[in-house]
């Protein structure tokens, strides 16, 4: 198993260093490292237009004149069209654009001389190792699903298309497309080669940060002045905007307190949390588990609070501080509605 790194580097001795660092790296690991090369700014968009890459280092100065940073070029290259990690290595980090100085897992900074080559060929290795980029590139999972979809499933259905367009001057049938795109990739992700579905992971549960800007069903938000959390239960057709609907129709969302986890399961015997878990026990409690995205809890039914939308819209006293992905979104709105429809047995004497 292999992965391809490309470094656009101007200077053959830093190059040098990788390469040595590579050849060691390649004679004790498991996974072996190619590397190629670009030595300017043509090189490397070019290389980036006709290979697929698994990482890239990048310097920002790519020529012996260069004063302005010529890297930019390339990193912007990569983060509007390209899906795979980056380090910038460069002594002139002063020259990063502005939109180019966020750092995070993927794409992180070192000032020359400080770098460890050793250190940043694992890092690429840790993530090529999780499968996303194999999962995203040009030729990963999601485009074989996408050619899948295009030549199986919307060949049958795109004749309504073309026929409801024609009739509906104005219908903005590319929203629907992508809805009714992206519920495919969902369906033929959840089943894995056996055609079993697969067990979710934790971290499947939550958005973050959230990619809506205005509050919606499944939104956690956090208390500002208590540091709590809760979760908004209102309805998405009293949430939902459109043209010709600019405000919502709900002037107050319901919100569910969200309560620690400690908290709900202190002094419960340990099948009984194994239960509570399950959300086999008590009904007023709904588990969202701890990921590095939210601290987890329980959603707890019989703890409801009405909060006026324009509170949580203004972001004074409210934050959205993640949001539940629409599986588990559905199925919370669904236990919660259930909680409240249910009757109870009455009593015979």
């Amino acid at each position: 198993m292999s992965i391809k790194l490309l470094i656009v580097e101007n200077e053959e001795p830093q190059i040098k260093l990788l390469r040595d660092a590579i050849e060691i790296y390649n004679k004790n690991g498991g996974i072996q490292i190619i590397l190629d090369e670009a030595t300017n700014l043509n090189q490397g968009l070019e290389k980036l237009r006709t290979n697929d890459y698994d990482g890239a280092i990048v310097d920002l100065r790519l020529e012996q004149n260069d004063t302005v940073g010529l890297g930019n070029q390339i990193l912007k290259e990569i983060k509007s069209r390209l899906r795979f990690p980056v380090r910038v290595i460069s002594g002139h980090l002063g020259d990063l654009d502005a939109e180019l100085q966020e750092e995070n897992y993927l794409y992180s900074c070192k000032n020359r001389g400080d770098e460890d080559y050793d250190s940043i060929l694992s890092e690429f290795v840790d993530i090529y190792s999780t499968g996303i980029t194999g999962i995203l590139n040009n030729k990963g999972l999601i485009e074989k699903n996408i050619n899948t979809i295009f030549w199986k499933h919307l060949s049958i259905i795109l004749p309504v298309f073309v026929k409801h367009k024609a009739e509906n001057k104005g219908w903005d049938g590319e929203k629907v497309l992508l809805r009714y795109i992206s519920s495919h990739i969902l369906e033929y992700l959840e089943i894995s080669i056996e055609n079993n579905l697969e067990p979710v992971h934790p971290i499947e549960f939550y958005i973050k940060p959230p990619i809506k800007d205005k509050i919606f069903t499944g939104d956690i938000i956090r208390f500002k002045n208590t540091n709590d959390f809760g979760v908004i239960l209102t309805p998405a057709c009293d949430l939902a905007t459109d043209a010709n609907r600019l405000k919502p129709k709900a002037k107050f969302v319901t919100v569910a307190c969200i309560y620690k986890y400690a908290d709900v399961v202190h002094g419960r015997k340990p099948e009984h949390v194994t239960e509570l878990v399950k959300n086999n026990l008590d009904l007023k409690y709904h588990f969202l588990p701890k990921t590095i995205l939210f601290e987890g809890g329980f959603v707890n039914f019989q703890h409801i609070i009405s909060i006026p939308i324009k509170q949580i819209a203004d972001k004074g006293q409210f934050e959205v501080e993640c949001v539940i992905t629409n599986p588990f979104r559905k199925d919370i709105i669904s236990r919660f509605a259930n909680y409240f429809a249910r009757q109870g047995q009455p009593s015979f004497e």
